[in-house]
């Protein structure tokens, strides 16, 4: 009697096991596991504080008259915004510049942006004001002789005919980029041909050639960028790093965030097998994507605090013309599938299409290189996002797009109209940072979207699996600039032999931990953040102004306009002894290097 009630209650366990694995398997708690991905209420409870008169100030002497000049001035101009720094511009040629150069401080400095040096209508009033005491910049070469002697020239020839390829530090000044050489034309230079003085100290070289120096020149000194290389965008933490590196002190304001985007994520996987994939794992891609890729990316995020901002597509068809169909059942489960495990991870669910074809309408990109098709109209734009949205949500419940990524990059201003229209919640449009020109493709300024006010860009900096140095160059550009590492991949990297350089699985996520470790021991306090959470950061940093100075052995950082906390990196010749009103880390010691971070209207760092 006893056998039979254990083998009754044994079936009874069984029945019900079986009949929960069924209920699991089918769509009846679809409703209990929806994705709750909601816009937050913006409420920032803003700090300021009375600034002083005698804050320490940038004076940028500028040009826009040349192309040089004007790429130069909108790298200076972005930089300095983005790092909040107190500054006066000033056109090079204006009858104001004597006048502004002889109020400024010895604490104060001067960044010269031009070649067109020679357009100053009284070039002494510099070399009075470096002689006692002060401290210049010149963020690109020009042939002045007359300044040949303040900047450290003994014999100057002239601009040399050749274009000098490459960059190497000679000097440690930011952690990964000092490090860094780069041997080919990523860096280019056009270079002045001079013989300099025994006293200069060489902060960098290109082919054995100094291109960065700094000399001193009475009571003052001056950092001379012996090159064009600062008019190039993606060395902007450079430009920033070499103004901050002559003065006692310097404070630059940064985001303090990184951000990984996966785009083509979730989508629908490609059916079958392929030889790159099975001959390593006997697996077919559906099987591989779901077991190994996934479970690389899962392992990662919880080893480096990473967060990830998935951009779904539908489907890979090629439908641009109305009516759009509806996603099939192996799409939908594909996106269902993997939209839950970034769900688990805390990641965010955003839009890179329909379809992989570029929101454009004829004439409105190279449609033939990339081998797509134009849409057939605004309205049809609209049609083939309402569909994605539609399954979205049947898939998610009423998930909230955020933030939307356009395929190769590519969207017009009709098709950003389409997606405003469609996805209404949408506050983020995220393309590319630099590139080269090329019609319809999305590059970026962080801030507001020129077509789509209440949108803001946030561009993408970095990209791909294989790790060498000039991806690494691109990296650490944007952290010495921003203090953000903002990144994206591809799922189907892999099975395209051009974007995976022809690794395998193995070596390519080899080296993707590369990239992020060596990222995250540099700079461990980067914040994870999806897409929609850097918005709500940058937000915070919008209306943010940073005035500084130093009183005996304590620098003061007043703030207008602020939401706590607020990060800087701190370079500073004297040791920091503490800090009042925020909290204080030192990243390199080596290097002068601090994490400051504030928590009240003024801060105090005190140094020893």
């Amino acid at each position: 009697m006893k056998n039979r009630k254990n083998l009754v209650f044994i079936l009874i366990i069984i029945l019900m096991s079986a009949i929960l694995i069924q209920v699991f398997r089918s769509e009846i708690l679809e409703s209990v596991f929806r994705i709750r991905q909601k816009q937050k209420t913006i409420d920032f409870k803003y700090i300021s504080t009375e600034i002083p008169d005698s804050c320490n100030k940038i004076l940028v002497l500028f040009s826009k008259k040349d192309k040089g000049s004007k790429d130069l001035f909108n790298n200076i101009f972005h930089t300095f915004r983005m790092a909040k720094l107190n500054c006066e511009y000033l056109k090079i040629d204006s009858d104001k510049v004597t006048e502004e150069v002889k109020r400024l401080k010895y604490d104060d400095l001067l960044v010269i942006g031009t070649e067109r040096v020679y357009e100053l209508k009284n070039y002494k009033s510099i070399l009075e004001y470096v002689n006692n005491g002060g401290k210049a910049v010149f963020l690109v070469r020009e042939y002045f002789p007359v300044f040949d002697e303040m900047v450290g020239i003994v014999q100057n020839r002239g601009f040399l005919n050749d274009i000098i390829a490459g960059y190497k530090s000679t000097a440690k000044f930011f952690p990964g980029l000092d490090e860094i050489e780069i041997k080919d034309k990523k860096v280019s230079n056009s270079i002045l041909d001079v013989d300099l003085d025994k006293d200069v100290k060489v902060l960098a070289v290109a082919e054995k050639r100094p291109i960065v120096w700094i000399h001193e020149y009475g009571k003052g000194k001056v950092l001379y960028v012996n090159s064009t290389l600062l008019m190039d965008k993606a060395n902007r933490g450079l430009l920033l790093q070499y103004t901050a590196y002559i003065n006692d002190y310097f404070l630059t304001t940064i985001f303090n965030g990184k951000i990984v985007d996966i785009d083509d994520f979730p989508a629908p996987i490609k059916s079958g097998r392929d030889e790159i994939i099975y001959n390593h794992y006997h697996m077919n891609n559906r099987q591989f994507y779901r077991n190994i890729w996934w479970s690389f990316l899962y392992n990662l995020a919880k080893k480096y605090n990473l967060k990830y901002t998935g951009l779904v597509i539908g489907t890979y068809s090629n439908d641009t013309m109305s009516p759009i169909r509806k996603l099939n059942k192996q799409e939908l489960n594909d996106i269902k599938y993997f939209g839950r495990k970034l769900a688990e991870l805390n990641g965010e669910i955003g839009v890179h299409g329909y379809n992989h074809n570029s929101l454009a309408l004829e004439g409105q990109m190279e449609f033939e290189k990339y081998g797509y098709i134009p849409w057939e109209s605004l309205e049809t734009m609209e049609e083939g996002l309402k569909v994605l949205k539609d399954e979205l949500e049947k898939l998610f419940g009423d998930v909230k797009i955020l933030t939307y990524v356009p395929p190769s990059n590519i969207i017009s201003r009709d098709g950003k109209i389409a997606v405003k229209k469609v996805f209404k919640d949408v506050k983020v449009f995220a393309g590319l940072y630099t590139g080269e020109k090329e019609k319809g493709v999305l590059y970026q300024e962080f801030g507001k979207d020129p077509d789509m006010p209440d949108t803001y860009d946030f561009p993408r900096i970095s990209a791909g699996y294989r790790y060498d140095e000039k991806l690494m160059w691109d990296i650490y550009n944007g952290i010495a600039h921003y203090g953000i590492f903002n990144h994206f991949i591809h799922p189907d990297d892999l099975l395209d032999i051009k974007r995976s350089k022809g690794m395998t699985w193995r070596e390519m996520e080899k080296n993707f931990e590369r990239i992020i470790k060596e990222v995250y021991n540099n700079f461990p306090f980067l914040v994870p953040m999806t897409d929609y959470e850097a918005y709500i950061n940058y937000l915070k940093l919008e209306k943010l102004k940073v005035y500084t100075k130093k009183v005996d052995n304590t620098i003061y950082i007043y703030y207008e306009n602020g939401v706590v906390p607020i990060y800087h990196f701190l370079r500073s010749k004297e040791k920091v002894k503490r800090v009042e009103g925020g909290y204080c880390k030192l990243i390199d010691n080596d290097r002068n290097l601090y994490l400051i971070e504030g928590r009240s209207p003024v801060v105090k760092v005190v140094l020893e």
